[in-house]
């Protein structure tokens, strides 16, 4: 299919969370001849523009959500189960493309599932989720934690029963604790990001060329799994 102007909104946890979302969005496009440009409505509202051949996808980034009083009713409802830290949002099909959840904070011990709730809550709806964490980080006591196994066992389990990715990403190494540019996680979550983009502006469907995304993605959580 032919491109086409496509715009979205992208509402996010903060201003921060959603402009460096596109900021990294922006990135991974340029490598597949978009143009990237950014300008500003009313002053403060960060509002993106990736364009090719005459066409463009223009992502205006809403921040934080409680700053906003007329929510979309499927924003709204996802909220209730917890904040992701960003949504792409269709404002034309009133639809929710994709949730993510990044953390520095290393899941260990009792806290491991402390974010998870926010999986759940989007794939109940199936909404396509993807959470990137810091495999390795730093302790108080100075050693180095990795990450518990527990939420990638459980998106695992949610991918299976509603039939929706649902993917664990890490980045860091033991060497870099903490560190967002060391390991894959990074680099994979904003190429799922761009494919995904890149289907909406063509009318394709969301996830069609994402196979072999997700499959690498489900590989390395298996092996994540067994290597603890």
């Amino acid at each position: 299919m032919s491109a086409q102007n496509r715009s979205f909104e992208l509402w996010a946890d903060s201003f921060h969370e959603g402009d460096w979302a596109c900021c990294n969005l922006g990135s991974h496009l340029e490598t597949k001849g978009y143009k990237a440009t950014v300008k500003f409505k009313q002053g403060f509202i960060p509002e993106y523009s990736f364009s090719k051949d005459g066409s463009a996808i223009t992502i205006t980034v809403f921040g934080s959500y409680k700053s906003w009083s007329l929510l979309p009713a499927v924003i709204k409802d996802a909220l209730e189960w917890g904040k992701p830290d960003f949504m792409l949002y269709d404002p034309v099909a009133k639809k929710i493309l994709f949730a993510v959840e990044e953390t520095a904070a290393v899941p260990t011990g009792n806290q491991a599932l402390q974010r998870c709730e926010r999986m759940y809550g989007a794939l109940r709806v199936k909404i396509p989720f993807w959470y990137l964490i810091s495999e390795f980080g730093q302790h108080v006591d100075g050693g180095v934690r990795r990450d518990s196994i527990w939420p990638t066992i459980m998106a695992l389990k949610l991918t299976r029963h509603f039939q929706t990715p649902c993917v664990v990403l890490h980045y860091s190494d033991v060497d870099n604790p903490e560190d967002y540019g060391s390991g894959s996680g990074l680099a994979a979550l904003f190429s799922c990001m761009a494919e995904m983009l890149c289907n909406c502006h063509t009318g394709e469907a969301l996830l069609k060329g994402l196979e072999k995304h997700l499959l690498s993605h489900y590989q390395a959580m298996f092996a994540f799994i067994k290597a603890q």
